[in-house]
């Protein structure tokens, strides 16, 4: 099946299960919110976060679940081909089929339980998935203001990139960016709060799901995290008597994201530079659709502040144009304001564990690849605060004191 075809996103026979129909939609929506809320409060309290601050984040980012769930009904979006390829025909029995799958394919596969035999609507289904990214809104939040409980500067700005509609509504319903962001911030939470290795199986395998779910995100990922395990001084490897053995497993382990990786882009593509120019360029093309702009005519460091920024310009009275156009406008003083208390103040690089920048370069690394074959602004807006929230936690750090 061809999931991201127009005929699929566009194949509407999943509205049928869009909403709730009958008892068991129902009571599964009451059971979904009570257990969904009870757990969000289970980790504030856990975090020692104000308890009406994050019901508040909690509920906000909650609300735009359904707006999601209604511009699907209509539009193309990622949650009708998931759903679709998920519910399958019902009276049709299940193949089993032993092979690969990945992206959309590999969720749909996860969620057949969920869709086919629990009957999960599509809105409740979509609440299930906003619950757990509003758990990366709640960890991000919670990283910040520890950074420094009186900066009363950095959980303003953390606030307001949290309330961000576009981040909100990207990261709700049956979304990939949902499950990415989610982990990103699981991750980074662990590593900021050392339990990185405390935690290190639970870490291993949200990597292997994240591998099959992005595979050139989940691969970069792995190789960086695998550093730590042979680099860090707090690794098994750093006794003299594993010392050895580091290097042929990261070779090891640096083949397997190679695999991996490969799944996104050919291999052989990546040691010939006509091939990486035609594989860029072609990728650049086939973003520069609705709402963008011509990647190609521009240089690498603009694309990079495009990514970041952009867009910044109208190109028509669409609601969608208007918001981004005045988020990132918002982003943009809000950068500005952090970087003259930065350079008002005296600051220092913060002396983190080896973890910590490795997923600063991770961001880094994928900000640079993604800005140079995204035109569509849209795209941008649903993979930039991947890694954007990692980039800002950073620059809270500059700006502790």
């Amino acid at each position: 099946m061809e999931l991201h075809g127009d005929l699929n996103r566009f194949n509407l026979w999943v509205n049928q299960f869009r909403y709730l129909h009958n008892l068991n939609d129902y009571l599964w929506f009451i059971l979904i919110i009570l257990t969904g809320c009870f757990l969000i409060n289970v980790l504030i309290k856990r975090l020692k976060i104000n308890f009406f601050l994050g019901n508040f984040i909690n509920f906000y980012h909650l609300s735009y679940t359904f707006f999601v769930v209604k511009y699907a009904e209509t539009f193309a979006h990622d949650s009708n081909s998931i759903y679709s390829y998920a519910k399958g025909d019902v009276a049709a029995p299940i193949e089993l089929k032993f092979q690969i799958l990945k992206g959309s394919e590999f969720l749909g596969v996860i969620l057949i339980p969920f869709a086919r035999f629990l009957d999960l609507s599509i809105l409740n289904l979509s609440l299930i998935f906003t619950f757990i990214s509003s758990t990366a809104l709640i960890y991000f939040y919670d990283i910040v203001t520890k950074i420094n409980p009186k900066n009363k500067l950095n959980t303003l700005v953390c606030l307001f990139i949290i309330v961000l509609p576009s981040l909100n509504f990207f990261t709700s319903g049956i979304t990939k960016e949902c499950l990415t962001i989610s982990i990103f911030i699981y991750i980074f939470w662990n590593i900021i709060n050392n339990k990185f290795f405390e935690n290190k199986i639970v870490i291993l395998i949200l990597l292997i799901f994240l591998i099959f779910l992005r595979p050139y995100m989940g691969s970069i990922l792995f190789m960086y995290l695998s550093l730590s395990l042979f680099l860090s001084k707090r690794s098994i490897f750093s006794e003299t008597r594993f010392k050895y053995l580091k290097y042929p497993l990261y070779a090891v382990f640096s083949l397997f994201a190679l695999y991996f990786f490969s799944f996104s882009m050919d291999i052989n593509n990546i040691f010939s530079l006509n091939n990486i120019s035609e594989f860029i360029l072609n990728r650049q093309r086939l973003t520069m659709i609705g709402y963008s702009y011509n990647i190609v005519d521009t240089n690498i460091l603009f694309r990079i502040l495009i990514y970041i920024f952009g867009p910044i310009f109208l190109l028509s009275s669409s609601i969608f144009e208007l918001f981004l156009v005045i988020e990132n406008l918002i982003m943009f003083l809000l950068i500005c304001l952090i970087t003259f208390s930065i350079l008002k103040n005296k600051f220092a690089i913060p002396k983190l564990n080896f973890e910590f920048y490795m997923m600063i370069l991770f961001s880094l690394t994928m900000i640079i690849l993604l800005s140079n074959i995204t035109a569509n602004f849209g795209i941008i807006a649903r993979s930039k605060y991947n890694f954007l929230l990692i980039i800002w936690v950073f620059i809270f750090y500059l700006n502790k004191k």
